[in-house]
C-alpha cells in the first residue's frame, strides 16, 4: 500500500566518494512514499555540497558533530515519521529501484510490528559481487548476527518500544539492537531478495576485529556462556584470517 510512509536515513562522514550513489538509489525508487533524512556528522570534504545539490529532494539533513555512528543514527530515528524505517550508509545503496516496494509489498503480509531483512550483494573492489545471505535460523542470533543489518525495515513502533542503538559500543551496536529485539519477542521475517547492495570499506570492515569483540561481550550479556562465547569468536578470527591469507596469496 502507497499510504505506508517509509522513512530511509542515510549517515555520513567525509563520504563524497559514495554518497551520491547512495542518494541516487533513495531517490530512484518507484516508491513514491519515502522520507528521506541525511544526518552528517560536520564533514570537512565534499560530502555537504553533493547533498545541497539534491535540495527539497531530501526531506531533511543536518551536519553537525555527533558521538559515531550510532549517535548519527539514534538522531535519524528521533527525526523519523515512517510506519517502517530503513538505514541506508552512505557507502551502500539500494539494489534496485524497486527494492522499497518489493518491501513494502511484503510487509502488508507481514504481522504487524515484525522486521523484514534480506540479502546483500557485496562488492568488493576488483572481484566479482557475491550474494550474502543471513544465517538460515533466526534463532542462531544469541550466538552471533544471524540478520544483515542494512537490510533491515523496522517499524517504527519497535524502535518506540524496544529503545534505539546503545552507545557503549562502536561497532556492533547494531548486533545488541537485533539481540535486544528478539528477546523482547519481536518477530523477523526474511525476503530472499537482495535488498542492499554494499561496499568494501566501510567501518565495520576497517575495524572488523574490534567488532568481534564487542559481539562477545553483547552474547554474554545476553546470557550466553562465557565458554560458548570464546568458541564462536575464535571461529570468527580464524575464519577470518583465512579469508585475509587467501585473498594475498591470490
Amino acid at each position: 500500500m502507497e499510504s505506508t510512509l517509509v522513512t530511509v536515513i542515510t549517515i555520513s562522514y567525509n563520504s563524497g566518494k559514495t554518497i551520491r550513489r547512495t542518494i541516487e538509489s533513495v531517490l530512484s525508487q518507484t516508491y513514491p512514499n519515502i522520507e528521506y533524512i541525511v544526518i552528517d556528522g560536520q564533514s570537512t570534504d565534499d560530502t555537504i555540497s553533493i547533498i545541497k545539490q539534491y535540495g527539497n529532494k531530501i526531506s531533511s539533513w543536518v551536519s553537525e558533530p555527533d558521538k559515531g555512528i550510532y549517535d548519527a543514527m539514534n538522531k535519524g530515528l528521533r527525526a523519523a515519521h515512517g510506519t517502517i524505517i530503513s538505514i541506508l550508509n552512505s557507502d551502500d545503496a539500494f539494489h534496485s529501484s524497486t527494492s522499497v516496494q518489493e518491501v513494502v509489498d511484503f510487509y502488508q503480509h507481514t504481522p504487524k510490528e515484525c522486521i523484514i531483512h534480506g540479502n546483500i550483494e557485496y562488492h568488493e573492489q576488483g572481484k566479482q559481487p557475491f550474494i550474502l545471505r543471513p544465517l538460515p535460523h533466526i534463532s542462531t542470533i544469541k550466538k552471533e548476527p544471524a540478520v544483515l543489518h542494512p537490510t533491515m525495515f523496522v517499524p517504527k513502533a519497535v524502535y518506540d518500544r524496544s529503545g534505539v542503538f546503545s552507545l557503549d559500543y562502536r561497532i556492533a551496536a547494531d548486533y545488541e539492537l537485533m539481540l535486544r529485539f528478539f528477546t523482547s519477542g519481536v518477530k523477523y521475517q526474511y525476503m530472499n531478495v537482495c535488498i542492499v547492495d554494499m561496499y568494501s570499506g566501510g567501518a565495520s570492515d576497517k575495524k572488523k576485529y574490534h567488532g568481534f569483540i564487542e559481539c562477545y561481550h553483547i552474547s554474554v550479556k545476553y546470557g550466553r556462556g562465557r565458554v560458548c562465547a570464546l568458541i564462536t569468536l575464535a571461529k570468527r578470527f580464524t575464519k577470518s584470517w583465512v579469508y585475509s591469507l587467501k585473498q594475498h596469496i591470490i
